[in-house]
């Protein structure tokens, strides 16, 4: 179940940090990853506010908590708009990552990271 399901490869991106990018061109709707995930309670996701991992944790609506997403699932910058994956969480183990429009060779992958990302917390929009 966990894994790639399309060619892709994290590479420096000119201003962004790192990024994911397409090796293969991608049709709509097609899966890109289900990246597994280690689920937070919202008293140990505080810790990470102080750390690196502040950019690359998710809050989860819909469980309670926040997850630390692995893989390449952590790496997808937000670029809204012009968002071209879309994703959701399977349950408290894992989040999947789809396209919501063709995706070409060398494309680089965004998503959408929700305005609860961005209420509250020190982070500038890209």
């Amino acid at each position: 179940m966990y894994g790639q399901y399309a060619r892709v490869e994290l590479r420096k991106t000119p201003d962004m940090g790192m990024g994911v990018f397409a090796l293969e061109p991608i049709g709509v709707g097609d899966l890109i990853e289900v990246a597994p995930a280690i689920h937070l309670t919202d008293k140990e996701a505080e810790h990470l506010v102080e750390t690196p991992l502040n950019d690359y944790y998710f809050h989860h609506e819909l469980e309670g908590g926040s997850l630390i997403v692995l893989g390449n699932g952590g790496m997808y910058n937000h670029k809204y708009p012009g968002t071209n994956v879309d994703w959701f969480t399977l349950g408290k183990n894992a989040m999947v990552y789809w396209a919501m429009e063709p995706i070409k060779v060398g494309d680089q992958l965004f998503i959408d990271y929700g305005e609860s990302y961005w209420e509250g917390v020190e982070h500038e929009k890209r």
